[in-house]
């Protein structure tokens, strides 16, 4: 009899459900692979991921077992004995390498109903802000294929992601699932195996700001950096032998990060220093920025000069030589406020002033002050943005080979700054059914 090895290993994933919180009313209805038949989170008709672990798609029962007089010194099973079959709790956790396409599905499992699904001319953004409600949006389902008979986890979420990297690696993105139920799904016909064509996100290709005041910043020089979200999702089975409902907690988000000494760019030292200055600045939170934007992809083609901006406003005025300008609304664009400062922020309204010049008002950001040497330009295709507000909670200077901060830190909201947001970029229009 042929084995199945394990390098024959394929898992996938397909959105399942959007809009309601009941789970339970869902399990009798699932009649093939995904309820809606759209793909979320993966390009069209890819429906498989290149994963770097092979993980288990584990039913998880809970065995209730309850030691009884039975006069006897083994123990015994049967109708009104020790052993009985409790409540289910599937999970898997899973390992790859992130890229726009393989992120979005999963944060949007994880923070829910705050993801924005935008469509611009050419690309399509997702916008993700921490969550205001407990309920759910969306559910999926994710797969092991293993021949002729599959595993197959119903109805889950994302309840913990870990995002990190580090010099000459990938980004790399852990993902643990919660399901409802469990199934194996004896239908090959379920199963595209095909993958996605994007490449994953470099570490060489991040550019990393920490903003010192509203409207400057620097960039940093990163070994690695580590990010870890968890919704604290509670799980409830009610009278059910499979999970009814889920419901979202407090949203935590924690990193750490190892900042290297600059012997050359003393602006950024400082910068450091500043944020890190017990004496005088205990608890202030920054905002950091990373950013990759490896490929360049319509809309606005080219770099824009930032002509002007009012202080204090969240608008700003761009120069360009077509009219109108090829933006539209809810397009991420990068700012370069050309002191080697880097960051992005989402359109929301676009106004022509005059020929050749138009006003771009931003959102989620603060308000910005401009100069003629800063350039606007339009995200790229394989975008992926993190704007955290981050107050530090220990920051030894130690290394092995140069001196570095090893500075671990917490995301909180000061009520002007979100404690996260997110933006990218993947192309498949994912507006909910």
């Amino acid at each position: 009899m042929t084995q199945r090895a394990i390098y024959q290993d394929q898992y996938v994933i397909e959105t399942q459900l959007a809009g309601s919180s009941d789970i339970s009313t869902l399990l009798g209805t699932l009649a093939d692979f995904a309820i809606d038949g759209s793909v979320i989170g993966i390009d069209v008709d890819t429906l498989a991921l290149l994963l770097n672990n092979h993980p288990d798609i584990n039913p998880n029962p809970d065995t209730i077992h309850t030691r009884k007089t039975t006069g006897k010194s083994f123990r015994r099973t049967g109708t009104d004995n020790e052993y009985h079959m409790g409540i289910f709790n599937p999970n898997s956790s899973w390992e790859f390498d992130a890229n726009p396409t393989t992120l979005a599905l999963p944060l949007w499992l994880l923070f829910q109903n705050v993801v924005a699904n935008e469509q611009s001319s050419v690309n399509f953004t997702k916008r993700i802000l921490p969550y205001t409600s407990s309920g759910m949006e969306v559910y999926a389902s994710i797969g092991r294929n293993i021949g002729a008979e599959s595993q197959v986890m119903d109805a889950c979420i994302v309840n913990t992601i870990s995002l990190s990297s580090e010099e000459n690696q990938a980004l790399k993105a852990s993902v643990n699932f919660l399901g409802s139920a469990y199934r194996n799904d004896v239908s090959a016909t379920l199963w595209d195996t095909s993958y996605t064509l994007r490449a994953p996100l470099l570490w060489q290709n991040a550019v990393v700001t920490l903003r010192y005041n509203t409207n400057a910043g620097v960039k940093l020089d990163l070994t690695n950096f580590s990010l870890s979200f968890n919704n604290n999702a509670k799980v409830k089975h009610y009278a059910s032998q499979n999970v009814s409902k889920f419901t979202l907690g407090d949203l935590d988000v924690i990193g750490s990060m190892k900042i290297t000494r600059n012997i050359t760019n003393y602006a950024a030292n400082s910068v450091i220093d500043d944020w890190l200055d017990t004496s005088n600045n205990l608890g202030v939170d920054r905002v950091m920025f990373i950013m990759w934007n490896t490929l360049q992809s319509g809309g606005m083609s080219t770099t824009r000069a930032v002509s002007g901006g009012t202080a204090g406003t969240k608008s700003i005025t761009v120069a360009d030589a077509t009219s109108p300008v090829s933006l539209i609304v809810d397009d991420i664009i990068i700012i370069d406020r050309g002191t080697a400062d880097e960051e992005f922020a989402f359109v929301s309204a676009i106004n022509t002033t005059t020929p050749g010049e138009h006003v771009l008002t931003l959102r989620d950001n603060l308000a910005y002050t401009h100069d003629a040497s800063e350039t606007v330009e339009e995200a790229g295709r394989d975008f992926f943005g993190i704007r955290m507000n981050i107050r530090y909670d220990g920051a030894p200077t130690t290394g092995d080979d140069e001196l570095v901060n090893e500075v671990s830190f917490t995301c909180v909201d000061d009520e002007t700054n979100p404690s996260i947001l997110m933006g990218l970029i993947d192309n498949v229009d994912r507006s909910i059914p």
